[in-house]
């Protein structure tokens, strides 16, 4: 007996639809987790957007600045990779954009607890994003791409906003619907962040799950 372990419904069905054949029942779902970055509801947070990532054309880096571009609204861009040259040269342009190259691992937590919201504009199918967990541990709400695994990680309007992946319009106009909720409002985002992380991505949810599936495949091998 044996299970494929997945990281979620979304890649299950990517199998499924494939033509290997496996048999729906040998899929196990178990998500990532991350540490705890904690969540300090005292932390007072700025009006300013993050990014935190490859620079690559994969991860939706264009439509992000030519949206970033056409608003006053600060992001502050932090990463490496092939488009690194393009960043610079907007935050040259613009003034609202401002590159601040590879984020060490130990400052993920500071920098996400005073942003207001995380921008995730990927453009292709992801995994499970590691700072997407980060982000929910600080309570951080998420602007993020509607494709692929992204929107069951991030409920519309729960503990993030969705835009149309690829769609610079679109995602200026989320961008404007968030900057112009009531703080009060914005911290119940937050607050939302901080439950998906507890509820579901944390190290001992994630021992417990996979806890769970080897003892169920060890069970029916027995029986076998």
């Amino acid at each position: 007996m044996s299970a494929f372990i997945v990281f979620s419904d979304f890649v299950k069905n990517i199998f499924l639809q494939s033509s290997l054949g496996i048999p729906e029942n040998k899929f196990k779902i178990k998500v990532n987790s991350v540490p705890d970055l904690y969540f300090e509801k005292q932390v007072k947070r700025g009006d300013h957007f993050v990014f935190i990532g490859r620079l690559s054309t994969e991860k939706g880096i264009d439509v992000m600045l030519e949206a970033f571009a056409e608003t006053n609204l600060e992001l502050y861009i932090y990463g490496y990779g092939p488009l690194e040259r393009k960043v610079k040269g907007y935050g040259e342009r613009c003034p609202n954009i401002h590159f601040q190259g590879a984020l060490p691992h130990d400052q993920i937590s500071d920098v996400l607890k005073h942003c207001s919201a995380l921008v995730f504009p990927s453009i292709w199918f992801e995994g499970m994003p590691l700072t997407l967990l980060e982000a929910f541990s600080t309570g951080t709400p998420v602007i993020v791409s509607n494709i692929g695994v992204m929107p069951t990680m991030v409920l519309d309007q729960f503990n993030g906003i969705h835009f149309e992946a690829g769609n610079k319009v679109d995602l200026i106009e989320k961008l404007k619907y968030w900057n112009e909720l009531p703080t009060a409002e914005k911290e119940e985002y937050c607050e939302r962040s901080r439950f998906k992380y507890e509820k579901r991505y944390t190290t001992g949810a994630n021992l417990m799950t996979l806890k769970s599936i080897y003892l169920d495949v060890q069970s029916k091998a027995e029986k076998v």
